[in-house]
C-alpha cells in the first residue's frame, strides 16, 4: 500500500514539474527533491513581483508550518489590531516557487465587523522569515 502511495505522489510531482520551466531532467525531478524542499522549476521573479504578497502568484514564503503560523501571528489588521484568528483551509495547487501552496483564512475584528482575508503561503523555504506585509493588512510586527 505504501509503495502505491509513493508511486502516485511521484507521478503527481513529475506531472507538476512537466507543467513548469524544468531546471532538472525529469528523472531528477521527483518525490525525493520535493521532500527535500528542492524545486523542479526556476521561479520567474519578474512575474512573481507583479502579484500582491499573499496571493497565489506571490505566496508568503515560510519555514515550515511553524513559520506559517509565526508569520500570520505577526500580521496587524488595518485598524492597528493583531489578527484575531487564522486557520488553514486547504492546499491550493502549485505555486510559482514550484511547491504546493497552503490557503489560510485570516480574521480581523474591526468596527465594521469581522473581515476575512485569504492568504496563500509556501512552507518550503527553510530558514526564510518574511518581513513584508501581505496585501490587505496594515503592518507586520518584526
Amino acid at each position: 500500500m505504501l509503495k502505491k502511495i509513493i508511486s502516485i505522489v511521484f507521478c503527481v510531482s513529475l506531472a507538476a514539474c512537466a507543467n513548469q520551466n524544468v531546471t532538472q531532467s525529469d528523472s531528477e525531478c521527483g518525490l525525493e527533491q520535493l521532500m527535500l524542499g528542492v524545486s523542479c522549476i526556476e521561479p520567474d521573479l519578474d512575474e512573481i513581483v507583479k502579484h500582491p504578497l499573499g496571493s497565489p502568484g506571490n505566496p508568503v514564503r515560510a519555514d515550515g508550518p511553524a513559520g506559517q503560523r509565526e508569520y500570520l501571528s505577526r500580521l496587524v489588521c488595518t485598524n492597528g489590531e493583531p489578527v484575531s484568528e487564522f486557520k488553514r483551509t486547504s492546499s491550493a495547487g502549485m505555486g510559482p516557487w514550484g511547491f504546493i501552496l497552503d490557503s489560510y483564512v485570516v480574521l480581523c475584528d474591526t468596527h465594521q465587523g469581522v473581515i476575512e482575508h485569504n492568504v496563500y503561503l509556501d512552507l518550503y523555504h527553510k530558514g526564510y522569515r518574511e518581513t513584508e506585509v501581505a496585501e490587505g493588512f496594515g503592518d507586520i510586527m518584526l
